[in-house]
């Protein structure tokens, strides 16, 4: 059974990723390129960790030495295509991280949910809800001049 607002329809798709074996400077090119903030690492074509535009960055920085295994975060949040945005959301949250990976039950990733996505998701909710606003306050100015009118009536008659 799916959720009212999977995750599935807000992701980015089929997210770009690296290797782990790959180099920091790589890892900078490839989201500078592609306008990317969030990159999964993988391992032998499965997943091992997740680094950001702040870890690649602040590595690039230093003066060390470092490698993706070594900026990466190994505890990758990941969730399945049909999970609510709001525990998607929740979990961001709970985890005070910016993305989670979205994966098939066999382990293939196929999206990736940012907190831009995340954003996406409230600008439209925001829209929806001015959309009732705007509906709630015509019905009330109606009813408020239906009143009026009906009011007129009853002094006419009386």
């Amino acid at each position: 059974m799916g959720t009212i607002n999977p995750v599935r329809n807000y992701m980015s798709l089929t997210p770009i990723h690296i290797q782990i074996d790959s180099s920091i400077e790589e890892a900078a090119n490839l989201m500078a390129e592609k306008n990317i903030s969030h990159l999964p690492v993988l391992y032998r074509g499965k997943i091992c960790g997740i680094i950001s535009h702040e870890d690649v960055k602040a590595a690039l920085v230093s003066a060390l030495d470092l490698e993706i295994k070594d900026i990466m975060n190994e505890n990758v949040v990941m969730m399945l295509p049909n999970t609510s945005v709001k525990v998607a959301i929740q979990k961001m949250l709970e985890n005070k991280i910016s993305s989670v990976v979205v994966h098939e039950v066999d382990g293939s990733i196929v999206g990736i949910f940012t907190s831009t996505d995340a954003m996406v998701v409230l600008n439209s909710m925001i829209d929806f809800l001015e959309g009732d606003l705007l509906k709630a306050r015509f019905w009330n100015f109606l009813n408020k001049e239906y009143n009026s009118v009906k009011d007129g009536f009853k002094r006419l008659l009386a």
